[in-house]
Order: structure tokens, then C-alpha cells, then sequence
């Protein structure tokens, strides 16, 4: 909870910048404040210079600012005058990487479970020969079938 959101007080409420335009500023607090200390924040916050509207909401722990300057020169001075302690912005990492370790660790899951008889490779490629069975079944052979094969292939050859 933010315990003194006055300004020069040296309780910096700790937040994060969510999203910023020309003349608007969310952040997202740290820590829910309760509806009193929301109210302070709020009216200190208003009463910065270049600020036409503050509003916090404890629910969410989100602070909205509309400015008549641009934002980052508000910005600067609700971190100057000791409202908002800026906290880092964690980047999630890249996409790609997340799905090789997301992959790898499926396929570490079951050449576990199956004491490395299969692999991940093995398994998807038992179910495009399955799923093109079905296709045959089903008297699609030239389109459906014919791809599930070659897809099912190119994942079952060894690699070079």
C-alpha cells in the first residue's frame, strides 16, 4: 500500500507506465492503494502543473492522467516531485524463443514418459499419417491425403 503519496514526502508511490499519448498517461501501481489514499494520490497529482484531470482506481490499481502538456514533460514531474517512482518495464522475451522452449520441453516430457522410445517429431508425425488414413477413408485422396503424407514425411525423414 502507498503509504504518504504527498509530495516531497519521500513515499513515491511505485508504478509502472502501461500506455502514453501526447496528453495522456496510464500507469499501474504496484500495490492496490485503499480509497483514501487513492483520493490523496488523485488530488496531488491534479494539482501538477500541465495536469487537467487525475483519477486513481483502487480496484485496479490504474492511474489516469489527462494532460494540457505533453505527457512525458507530466510525467517527469510526477517522478520529480516524488508521486511516482517508475518501476521497470519487464519485455517478455521473444516469441520464437518461447515456442523452441515450450517444444523442447514437450518433447523432453515424453521421451520421459516413454524411456526416449518417442519423441515429439515421432508423435506428430504418427498423427498426420493418422489423420491422412482417415482422408483416404473418407475417398479424399488426391488433395487432403497426399499432403498429410508429405507433411508427415518431411517430419519422420531424418534430417541432414
Amino acid at each position: 500500500m502507498i503509504a504518504d503519496p504527498d509530495p516531497g514526502s519521500g513515499n513515491a508511490a511505485p508504478a509502472r507506465l502501461v500506455h502514453r499519448t501526447a496528453t495522456r498517461l496510464r500507469l499501474q501501481l504496484m500495490a492496490p492503494p485503499d480509497t483514501e489514499t487513492a483520493r490523496v494520490l488523485a488530488d496531488s497529482i491534479a494539482r501538477i502543473d500541465g495536469v487537467s484531470r487525475a483519477r486513481v482506481r483502487p480496484r485496479t490499481a490504474s492511474v489516469i492522467v489527462d494532460t494540457l502538456l505533453p505527457s512525458g514533460t507530466v510525467l517527469d514531474a510526477l517522478r520529480d516531485g516524488g508521486l511516482i517512482a517508475l518501476q521497470p518495464v519487464a519485455h517478455p522475451p521473444p516469441v520464437g524463443k518461447m515456442i523452441d522452449l515450450g517444444l523442447l520441453q514437450a518433447d523432453m516430457a515424453i521421451g520421459k514418459q516413454t524411456d526416449g522410445a518417442l519423441d515429439f517429431r515421432t508423435i506428430l508425425g504418427l498423427l498426420l499419417l493418422i489423420a491422412a488414413g482417415g482422408q483416404v477413408l473418407r475417398g479424399k485422396i488426391a488433395g487432403p491425403a497426399l499432403t498429410l503424407v508429405t507433411s508427415a514425411y518431411s517430419v519422420l525423414a531424418p534430417r541432414r
